[in-house]
């Protein structure tokens, strides 16, 4: 199996904090629907994941990952 670059990486980590982000623009105009509630949280839940596996082996999450949680 090949490596995946950094860019790509990069990439992946955008494209969900963007999804994150139109999850919470769309919960804003939906806040008592259940299903834009469970959605924020399923993203809330993957980059909590993501961002501790990279601090558990010691990548720079300045560099990959500097974001505050939803």
């Amino acid at each position: 199996m090949k490596k995946m670059s950094e860019s790509a990486l990069q990439y992946i980590l955008s494209r969900m904090l963007d999804n994150a982000n139109d999850t919470m623009k769309e919960l804003k105009n939906n806040p008592k629907d259940l299903f834009y509630q469970g959605k924020q949280l399923a993203y809330y839940e993957m980059i909590d994941t993501i961002k501790n596996e990279l601090e558990a082996h010691n990548q720079d999450l300045k560099k990959s990952m500097d974001w505050t949680l939803i």
